[in-house]
């Protein structure tokens, strides 16, 4: 019959199947998004995919790698009649809701089907391989001027925060304090024990008792006086014996009036010298209040400039925190850039 005629004279057509699965994206620059010029990076999915695999450019160069224009089935086609000629042989198919993409190709011959499935599939990973390439030399480029951009702004920052201090005299101490506030606290710390002292010589200069109690303890006083109790008893007995105008008696008299004349002068230089402490002590708390009272005024000049130093100081801090997530974030997607893996692996060649 003419339908069975028909059949007949159609020509057998044979199907290459092959599987490709999509890998969860390697490449992660969700920090880099939008920096690069010319370059997106969206979320791999199925139909993305799909569409490059139908792509004109990926047809292009599957048809240079196998050689096509040779093979009797596209001889003598322009480039442009042989693409169109495989976008009609070709088909891609999706696995229901999988991430597994079919490259389906058509022939008259079963061996050339099968190669070409395998190159098209072949040929769609070397692309994202060489997508990589491209993109991780960009991203480089790119990266060698915005890492010189934020090294010479950290640079800039840091210097003015040097230089304010220069200008303005702001000394850093200790623990990393200004000078001026560590001053303030070892004059005060200072100023404690004199105020101490000075309240301990008032009470004494005041106090009768307190500084006969400092004479009686003085080691030269208790020896003057034990001398003078040791001439008075001898002068009782010389008295006794001689009389009272007996040139012994006169010359024990004398030396006994010697040493309480001792005794007093004794006594009155330690009064003296507790009223001098006490005038000393009081002139160096006057010196310490002074000197006080000019580091506290002196810190109050300073707290404005304080505020303009640690505003530099925090953009300085900003500038260097951004530099260094910067690298970090750079050194994480770099080391995965370096190794060129395409992002779907070929499961099932035809």
């Amino acid at each position: 019959t003419l339908g069975f005629i028909v059949v007949m004279l159609l020509p057998n057509y044979y199907r290459a199947y092959a599987t490709i699965v999509l890998n969860e994206q390697s490449l992660n620059i969700s920090d880099f998004q939008n920096i690069l010029s010319g370059v997106k990076q969206d979320n791999m999915s199925v139909q993305t995919e799909m569409k490059i695999l139908n792509s004109h450019s990926l047809a292009q160069s599957t048809i240079h790698k196998s050689e096509l224009l040779k093979h009797p089935e596209y001889a003598g086609l322009s480039e442009e009649e042989a693409v169109s000629a495989f976008a009609k042989n070709l088909v891609i198919n999706t696995q229901g809701v999988s991430r597994a993409i079919e490259v389906v190709f058509r022939s008259k011959d079963p061996e050339l089907a099968a190669k070409i499935a395998n190159t098209h599939a072949n040929t769609y990973l070397e692309s994202q391989v060489e997508f990589k390439r491209e993109q991780a030399e960009k991203m480089r480029q790119w990266f060698e001027v915005k890492v010189k951009e934020l090294k010479a702004d950290a640079i800039k920052k840091a210097q003015a925060v040097q230089d304010y201090r220069a200008k303005e005299n702001l000394v850093i101490g200790k623990d990393k304090d200004e000078l001026i506030y560590q001053q303030i606290s070892d004059v005060a710390g200072q100023l404690v024990p004199v105020e101490v002292n000075k309240y301990g010589m008032q009470a004494k200069t005041q106090d009768a008792n307190a500084q006969s109690d400092d004479v009686l303890k003085s080691p030269l006083i208790q020896n003057l006086k034990t001398q003078a109790s040791t001439i008075s008893q001898e002068l009782g007995s010389m008295r006794a014996k001689y009389g009272p105008n007996h040139p012994k008696v006169l010359e024990a008299r004398n030396r006994l009036a010697q040493v309480n004349a001792a005794i007093a002068s004794e006594s009155e230089a330690i009064q003296g010298s507790v009223l001098k402490t006490q005038v000393a002590t009081e002139t160096q708390e006057t010196l310490l209040k002074s000197r006080l009272d000019t580091l506290n005024k002196q810190a109050d000049d300073l707290r404005d400039k304080m505020i303009t130093l640690e505003s530099l100081q925090i953009e300085a801090d900003a500038s260097k925190k951004i530099l260094d997530n910067f690298l970090k974030n750079y050194e994480a997607i770099q080391s995965q850039v370096s190794f060129a893996w395409p992002d779907a692996t070929l499961v099932s060649p035809a």
